[in-house]
């Protein structure tokens, strides 16, 4: 079951840990939330990295901060590395890992990424659970 997620930014809030003006960041129902980013486990595309943003560019339901498998067939392998290889330095944000991807050129901190899943399953996200594109 996945849990309803309200999440309501408050702009700006003290912060008095340093004495100046940060975001303030409420989490309404959305239970445990191990990365941080706001958004309940059990509704988070990517539960192990922080998202905010929740992009999910190839609408597998993994989002872009956690899944680097582009043909989605459960395996991050040599033939995701082709797709990547192709669209390095292009604005294509299928292809983009870092936040927000909207205004991501793919480039190296994006090969990073991608270098360090090869060989892994994507994910996990809460809304895919047990899926093949996103285990």
């Amino acid at each position: 079951m996945v849990t309803p997620v309200l999440t309501r930014w408050l702009q700006p809030a003290a912060n008095f840990e340093t004495g100046g003006i940060g975001i303030l960041r409420i989490n309404f129902f959305g239970g445990e939330d191990f990365d941080g980013d706001g958004v309940g486990d059990n509704s988070d595309n990517c539960s192990e990295a922080s998202n905010p943003s929740q992009d999910d560019t190839d609408g597998d339901g993994c989002g872009n901060l956690c899944d680097a498998d582009y043909d989605n067939n459960g395996i991050v392998g040599f033939p995701d590395f082709g797709a990547f290889s192709a669209a390095f330095s292009t604005n294509n944000e299928e292809f983009c890992h870092t936040d927000p991807v909207s205004r991501c050129t793919v480039g190296f901190p994006d090969f990073g990424f991608f270098s360090g899943n090869f060989s892994a399953a994507p994910g996990p996200s809460g809304t895919t659970s047990g899926t093949i594109a996103c285990p």
